[in-house]
């Protein structure tokens, strides 16, 4: 089952309150569980996985190194902890998102990996900030029903393939794939921990086009190849385009 996630982060002691009252209710009805409270935040997750980042954090959804899942030593989730998650973006790829606290200054920090197959929406409502990883869940928080953002709806016809953190219903945004959106007193702050521009540098290039291939080739079979480890029957979706034509080519191997 694919995970899903409901977060609240106030300072407000009767809030948090509030929000891990209503949390246990929503857990009841959608079968999940709170799996993080600390500080300012409690996290309800359902589905797997749901791993711990040592006592400061939680990790929700598929995450890997190279071709295989992530066994996260010790030292990675210190690592995790340390750099609010920004060690996560450089050893490892997935479907994830990851809530780390810092204990110093209280700070609630959500770093979504860069591939981004798990969604994540945030707003704010009564001083609180709540994320989730779809809107219903947002809406079960007890959040009004958001209304159309006509001037975010008109940048977005205008060029669909650029991605914001604007949606296109009021109030409501997206934590993009490679973003860090951290929590400090109330206050929101993001920052692009991965950008594809970073190994678009003409220091990165490989100028041997046999290696160039085997590289990618080998990226490509090995990242399949997990993503597919996870399952007994497998259903591709062939188009005839290139890029599901190079995955059941992967597949198969």
């Amino acid at each position: 089952m694919r995970p899903r996630f409901l977060a609240a982060v106030t300072e407000d002691v009767s809030s948090l309150r509030n929000a891990r009252e209503a949390f246990r209710g929503i857990a009841s009805r959608i079968g999940g569980h709170i799996v993080f409270e600390r500080g300012p935040a409690v996290v309800l997750a359902t589905g797997e996985p749901v791993r711990r980042l040592g006592p400061d954090g939680v990790l929700i959804g598929p995450i890997y190194q190279r071709g295989a899942p992530a066994d996260l030593s010790a030292d990675d989730e210190g690592a995790a902890l340390r750099t609010a998650g920004a060690s996560l973006m450089r050893s490892c790829w997935g479907g994830y998102v990851a809530f780390t606290l810092d204990r110093e200054t209280d700070c609630v920090h959500l770093t979504r990996a860069p591939l981004g197959d798990l969604a994540c929406c945030w707003s704010v409502a009564s001083g609180a900030h709540f994320i989730a990883s779809d809107l219903a869940l947002l809406l079960d928080a007890g959040l009004p029903s958001p209304v159309i953002d006509v001037s975010s709806l008109i940048r977005h016809l205008a060029a669909e393939d650029l991605r914001r953190s604007e949606t296109c219903l009021s109030g409501v945004y997206e934590l993009r794939g490679g973003d860090r959106l951290s929590i400090c007193r109330g206050n929101a702050v993001l920052a692009t921990l991965w950008s594809p521009w970073a190994f678009a540098a003409a220091g990165g290039f490989i100028t041997n086009p046999d290696e160039a291939a085997h590289r990618v080739r080998s990226a490509v079979v090995e990242c399949v190849g997990a993503r597919a480890a996870e399952f007994n029957r497998i259903l591709l979706k062939l188009s005839g385009g290139l890029d599901s034509s190079i995955v059941a080519a992967a597949l198969r191997e």
